[in-house]
């Protein structure tokens, strides 16, 4: 299949539009047929907009929400910066990214994870910050970011988000 065709498939994503205070003023038919409910959304879209909102020149950010093991979505948050800072808005792209379970471990087979250092990726995945992973996993601050150097060594990384990135290009092939 050519990239042509494999782009005219893809749905379009869902798009949710915050206001600095946190409200929700824009969203789109996908984000609907995604999340029916927009009362009841995950709270770690929440999240993700707070954190860009607090620190917008840190970057974009990303999480996984496992919906449940056929459907996967990818989570974007971004921010989106007006003629003043009134204007000032953070953007929020859902994308559906994969239809079938996805098995990590050949993930963990092909660069010799641990399964700790797994359940750090899974953790990072969903969003959590070291310290809610120390917390999650019952382990220092300081083993989190020790397992997160060894993770990246051991992927040729240099970033949280290029994990992300990195399972997600292993989703779609």
């Amino acid at each position: 299949m050519d990239l042509l065709k494999i782009i005219q498939k893809r749905k379009p994503p869902g798009i949710l539009l915050f206001n600095k205070k946190g409200d929700i003023v824009f969203f789109n038919k996908q984000t609907l047929k995604i999340f029916p409910d927009l009362n009841n959304l995950p709270p770690i879209i929440f999240k993700l907009q707070w954190e860009v909102r607090d620190h917008p020149d840190s970057g974009d950010k990303v999480a996984l929400l496992n919906i449940n093991p056929k459907k996967i979505l990818a989570l974007r948050a971004m921010p989106l910066k007006g003629e003043n800072s009134q204007d000032s808005y953070i953007l929020v792209l859902i994308e559906k990214i994969a239809k079938e379970s996805v098995d990590l471990t050949k993930i963990q087979d092909k660069y010799k994870l641990t399964q700790r250092q797994m359940q750090v990726i899974k953790l990072i995945c969903d969003g959590l910050t070291n310290k809610e992973i120390a917390e999650k996993l019952f382990i220092s601050e300081y083993t989190v970011k020790d397992h997160l150097k060894k993770i990246m060594k051991k992927l040729n990384i240099n970033s949280r988000n290029e994990i992300i990135s990195m399972l997600l290009k292993s989703f779609q092939r």
